[in-house]
């Protein structure tokens, strides 16, 4: 029985039947050349023999009486493989269009809570551009269980060569009472107790850094409910649209060379572009910069961790108000260097320790029934950008030939763009409510403008690469 943090808990509880929290993997496999032909069959086999590598997967969630506390992660004593792995079949023909409609129906219902909270689907009937039969493995991830590094590295153990026989470890226990789980409750809750003080110390004292930090500088720090709605915050309703784009890593590469920034600075500005192209088409306002939560990595040098979020949040600054790409790109960096300067200043797990004392539940609840009434959202998107394999992965013969990821919407906040790099190609990937994007394939256009529009500014007029100033 393993307590979950607060930061895992936060997505247990907010999530709802309109609004989900798992994430969705979505891994395409040429499976011309696996020994013997593919078989669906053979996707459990491999998966069931990598599962000792994965215990997440065998855990289901179970909430403490009362609300005591947060959930406890179990061994389930009936998980089976069969319950977790389904084969889907398009039509002859299908292709990104197809799949990603398919994608985004998968992400429009909650996963089932009396059961390990995952799900593969095989998706097959696809062909890639050499006409190579492809497979799709749609992974339906809570993210309770991992945020994106995790999840990368769960991808990695799921496609590694096993050696040897796969060891076998003791049988699940049975459930735990309710007494039971109310008695760890409590005796969790005076453990917890006691970093208290040093909690408020440490909160005090990164608070003053942070303050003097913004009052040294000219740079101005967005705030939280500071900017008015935009398309992307009206209320969500259940569906779900899904797009996804693949866009040269080179290019990106070369951007951070020019102009002295960071890949992620580049990612974050090519949405920027985007954006403010899509809102103006859409005869929206783009004369107020937008809110962004960017999730960020709280342990640089953690344990290759395969379960859990190790995650904290910097909002920064999408300058959509300024016409200059380059511009754009420097002044979105700005912002973003403030943030992680305060966010280092107060201490990357401040939010994440504060978590373990707030009863969630509550504060979720009412969250969901305040946010749409209030005048100014919280923020206006998500973007996350995840480092991924850099080497060619394979999985039983199959060979990985594209890799994207994307997270849960929230309350009020209908757009999320996550981006995840696989050899030499960033992809991004966007889910929305439609009720508030209705046509997720032209903010797909737009950010492939976006960086052709970055990459055409950091030329010279002969075509070579300017130098970086």
């Amino acid at each position: 029985m393993q307590r979950m943090t607060g930061m895992d808990a936060s997505f247990f509880y907010m999530e709802s039947p309109r609004l989900p929290m798992h994430t969705l993997k979505l891994a395409i496999v040429d499976v011309a050349e696996v020994p013997g032909g593919y078989r669906f069959e053979r996707v459990g086999e491999v998966l069931a023999a990598h599962l000792h590598l994965l215990p997440a997967l065998r855990r289901r969630a179970l909430p403490v009486p009362l609300g005591l506390h947060h959930p406890v992660w179990i061994d389930d004593p009936a998980f089976r493989i069969e319950d977790h792995v389904e084969r889907v079949v398009l039509p002859d023909g299908a292709g990104d269009a197809e799949l990603d409609e398919f994608a985004a129906r998968v992400c429009e219902g909650p996963l089932d809570r009396t059961r390990p909270l995952w799900m593969l689907l095989a998706v097959e009937g696809l062909r890639g551009a050499d006409g190579h039969p492809h497979v799709a493995f749609l992974v339906k991830l809570h993210h309770a269980i991992a945020d994106g590094m995790a999840a990368e590295q769960m991808l990695r153990l799921a496609m590694s060569e096993l050696s040897g026989s796969t060891p076998l470890g003791p049988g699940p226990a049975p459930l735990p009472g309710g007494w039971e789980l109310a008695r760890a409750a409590l005796a969790d809750h005076l453990r917890q107790r006691a970093s208290l003080p040093h909690l408020l110390f440490t909160t005090i004292r990164g608070g003053l850094r942070a303050m003097w930090l913004t009052r040294r500088t000219q740079v101005k720090a967005p705030h939280l409910f500071s900017a008015p709605r935009t398309v992307f915050n009206r209320e969500i309703s259940r569906r779900r649209c899904f797009a996804r784009v693949d866009l040269p890593l080179p290019e990106f590469r070369r951007i951070k060379a020019v102009l002295g920034c960071t890949i992620n600075d580049v990612v974050l500005a090519t949405v920027a572009g985007a954006l403010r192209a899509y809102l103006l088409e859409r005869g929206e306002a783009a004369e107020f910069p937008l809110i962004a939560s960017v999730p960020a990595c709280t342990d640089q040098d953690f344990d290759n961790s395969t379960a859990g979020n190790h995650v904290s949040s910097l909002y920064t600054s999408l300058r959509v108000d300024l016409v200059d790409p380059v511009a754009r790109l420097q002044a979105t960096r700005q912002v973003t260097d403030l943030a992680k300067a305060k966010h280092e200043a107060m201490g990357p797990h401040m939010l994440s320790d504060w978590m373990e004392f707030s009863r969630l539940a509550p504060h979720a609840w009412l969250w969901r029934r305040m946010l749409p009434r209030l005048a100014r959202p919280p923020l206006h998107l998500v973007v996350s950008n995840v480092p991924g394999p850099r080497e060619p992965l394979t999985m039983d013969g199959a060979r990985l030939v594209r890799l994207s990821s994307v997270g849960p919407l929230l309350e009020g906040v209908g757009l999320n763009i996550t981006v995840w790099s696989y050899i030499d190609t960033m992809s991004f990937s966007v889910l929305a409510c439609p009720d508030s994007v209705p046509d997720l394939s032209r903010v797909i256009a737009l950010l492939q403008a976006s960086l052709a529009e970055l990459v055409a500014a950091t030329r010279t007029s002969d075509g070579s690469i300017a130098a970086a100033s």
